[in-house]
């Protein structure tokens, strides 16, 4: 049941965000570099960053700056949706949120554990770069990959 849960409560989002997204024009319009006709509302990083917060009622965390880190990434979202934002901006974010969840949320890949069977190899003072490059990939990895699997589901298109 816990499982269902988070995908119940999105998808609640999404049939509620909708017509906002629309009357807010925070919509995905066609053009030569995308492959939809009309216009898609931009609500799915909203709406599991919304679950995310609803369900941290109910599962207590260690540390808020998690969620604060994930506020300014959302931001950074939904101004890109409206300006298009350069992709330096969007990698300058990505990298701040990620430099306060290192520095006050305690948070840093310090080792990457028994990798080649001969013990675990310690990070030193490349933790902090190889976090940033593992949080920030992990971020854009995530983008791109839901962006083809919707384009592969048909979801751009009407």
């Amino acid at each position: 049941m816990l499982i269902i849960l988070p995908f119940a409560i999105t998808i609640l989002l999404v049939l509620v965000l909708c017509p906002i997204a629309k009357a807010l024009s925070l919509t995905d319009k066609p053009c030569s570099r995308k492959n939809h006709s009309g216009e898609i509302p931009l609500i799915g990083g909203i709406s599991i960053y919304l679950c995310l917060l609803i369900l941290i009622y109910w599962v207590p965390i260690k540390s808020y700056w998690y969620i604060i880190s994930a506020t300014l990434i959302v931001i950074c979202g939904i101004i890109d949706d409206y300006k298009h934002l350069n992709h330096k901006w969007r990698l300058g974010v990505e990298m701040i949120a990620t430099l306060m969840m290192i520095t006050w949320g305690g948070m840093e890949i310090t080792n990457l554990g028994n990798l080649f069977g001969f013990g675990d190899i310690k990070l030193g003072n490349l933790s902090t770069t190889i976090t940033i490059i593992a949080v920030v990939g992990g971020i854009n990895a995530f983008l791109i990959w839901s962006m083809v699997l919707m384009e592969q589901l048909g979801a751009y298109h009407s």
